[in-house]
């Protein structure tokens, strides 16, 4: 076993949530959103 390293496509605030989920509904996300506190 190898080690896993994630692949993050985004970061975004709480702040920004909305505009995360609009990104999400679009189908093209390629890795993880990172939401920041």
């Amino acid at each position: 076993a190898g080690i896993v390293r994630p692949v993050i496509d985004r970061r975004y605030t709480l702040d920004d949530i909305v505009e995360a989920h609009r990104y999400l509904d679009t189908g093209r996300k390629r890795g993880n959103l990172v939401v920041t506190l």
